[in-house]
């Protein structure tokens, strides 16, 4: 969740539900995680006005009544399942749903890094393929020293290096540093 976004104002006020019903309902002292003016804000009613629109006359006949007796503290009412109409008029064209998944495959391929770079993995990157080579030579083999271990672990990690360069296959950067399962499955193959 990132910091001032509507999640996280949905998120808090999800919160606030929970500890108030928890405190009111179950008699429980919850740790309070807002402050008095967090709170307030919740509470501050700000009426739109006097721009009353007279309603459809509603199907329900109940409602109707109610609305035609109590109109002074209804300001409007909605039917919930309309807000889940699909809006034909709101439909993408062809030509939009083209033009949409153009852009998506674009952005799809703009994350992936090309180019000169993109064969190189970081020193971090590097780290933690080296370390997965050393683990897996000394589940496989015990009887290896450290030495040995270290030294076929880089041979690995450079046969992978040299076979993905060589191969035209990408290297993608993930998230932080760690070896990508493509890295990985050819350390892992490279056991043969």
């Amino acid at each position: 969740m990132k910091k001032g976004t509507m999640e996280e104002r949905i998120y808090d006020r999800q919160v606030t539900k929970l500890s108030l019903s928890c405190r009111v309902v179950d008699e429980q002292q919850i740790e309070r995680h807002f402050n008095a003016a967090d709170l307030n804000e919740l509470y501050r009613f700000e009426p739109d006005g006097d721009n009353q629109e007279i309603p459809p006359v509603p199907k329900d006949r109940l409602l109707a009544e109610l609305w035609k007796r109590q109109k002074q503290w209804i300001f409007s009412y909605h039917m919930h399942d309309s807000l889940l109409k699909n809006k034909e008029e709101e439909e993408l064209t062809e030509e939009e749903r083209k033009a949409a998944w153009e852009e998506f495959e674009n952005e799809k391929t703009a994350s992936i890094q090309t180019g000169f770079s993109a064969f190189f993995p970081t020193v971090e990157q590097m780290n933690n393929l080296l370390n997965h080579a050393k683990t897996q030579l000394t589940v496989q083999n015990p009887e290896l020293g450290e030495e040995e271990v270290m030294q076929l672990a880089s041979q690995r990690v450079q046969e992978t290096l040299k076979r993905i360069r060589k191969g035209g296959e990408y290297y993608q950067r993930p998230q932080g540093g760690l070896p990508t399962r493509r890295m990985i499955r050819h350390i892992s193959h490279s056991q043969a």
